[in-house]
């Protein structure tokens, strides 16, 4: 296992409810002393995503850790309450930070806490769009670092993981992955100027794996805002696919004995979102699969987002 880890995650926490278990396993294994959250993100239009985020850490007692948001009407969830299905809920009911507070633009929340991070020591995990990526690497020089956005992320970001793809080219279920399809131009700008390693965790490595029904059979809906959102999400069904999960646990702890890496390669999204990979021994790019039947990776990620709060001392 690599040393511990200095993680921003970058979420569009609304439309699914496996963005909150995402957040519960990153959180818990922050717990373990696997890695520390230098700040969380939300890529939707929606602000009640950033109250849900604050929620769940909150519920962790993780109080401090920075939380922005995309300040624009324009991007995703515009005009889709889809997007609000369990989001608003959780912000007028759970305690947050943005109560009587604004909540911060997610550009500056990042510039600021690269500019703190150690060089080349961040992993940044996006489970949704990568439209803050994109603006964090346009961005100008501001008053918490003299550089670029690009110049900022090539100095302090030593690995991109995400949440993204599908790379079954040639199958009946090969199709445009939902965080790609949501924002094309963003992914395929995120992809071409990032100069460094990249992994793609696709939509079939998750797909197989449901956890949840555990979590909404036990939980405490009046405290937990994660089995509170997969209650409300899942409405009965059981529980819910795992993509977010598998990211973030892959992200922090590797491969694990769980899931298997490509070779190195390169990964393109062409015009309308379909993604590819190519083997390329000079490539920086790799995509991730299982590699144990899903039901035991079900099991450890269930175990996971079961397990009670533990404060941070």
């Amino acid at each position: 296992m690599d040393r511990l880890k200095n993680v921003i995650l970058d979420t569009d926490i609304g439309p699914d409810c496996d963005d909150a278990g995402a957040i519960a396993i990153l959180n818990k294994l922050c717990d373990f002393g696997e890695a520390k959250v230098l700040a969380m993100g939300n890529c939707t239009v929606h602000p009640e995503g950033a109250c849900c985020i604050d929620a769940i850490n909150w519920y962790y007692g993780r109080h401090g850790i920075p939380v922005g948001t995309l300040k624009s009407t324009e991007g995703p969830g515009k005009d889709n309450e889809d997007y609000l299905k369990y989001n608003k809920y959780i912000a007028e009911n759970f305690e947050h930070s943005f109560k009587h507070t604004l909540i911060p633009d997610v550009t500056a929340i990042y510039r600021e806490a690269l500019e703190k991070a150690e060089d080349n020591s961040v992993v940044l995990i996006t489970i949704g769009m990568l439209n803050n990526i994109k603006n964090l690497m346009q961005s100008e020089p501001d008053g918490y670092s003299g550089l670029t956005g690009l110049e900022l992320v090539e100095k302090k970001v030593r690995k991109l993981v995400c949440m993204a793809g599908n790379f079954r080219a040639g199958n009946p279920d090969f199709f445009c992955e939902f965080n790609i399809n949501t924002d094309i131009e963003a992914a395929r700008y995120v992809i071409g100027n990032f100069n460094g390693e990249i992994v793609f965790c696709p939509f079939e490595m998750g797909y197989s794996i449901i956890t949840g029904a555990r979590l909404i059979s036990m939980g405490d809906m009046k405290k937990n805002p994660v089995a509170k959102a997969y209650q409300i999400y899942c409405d009965g069904a059981g529980g819910r696919n795992s993509w977010d999960l598998v990211t973030v646990y892959y992200a922090v702890r590797g491969t694990h004995g769980l899931f298997k890496e490509s070779k190195k390669g390169n990964i393109t999204i062409d015009e309308n979102g379909f993604t590819y990979f190519r083997e390329d021994p000079k490539g920086r790019h790799m995509i991730t699969a299982n590699k144990v039947p899903p039901v035991e990776i079900a099991q450890i990620l269930e175990d996971i987002i079961n397990l009670s709060p533990e404060l941070v001392r």
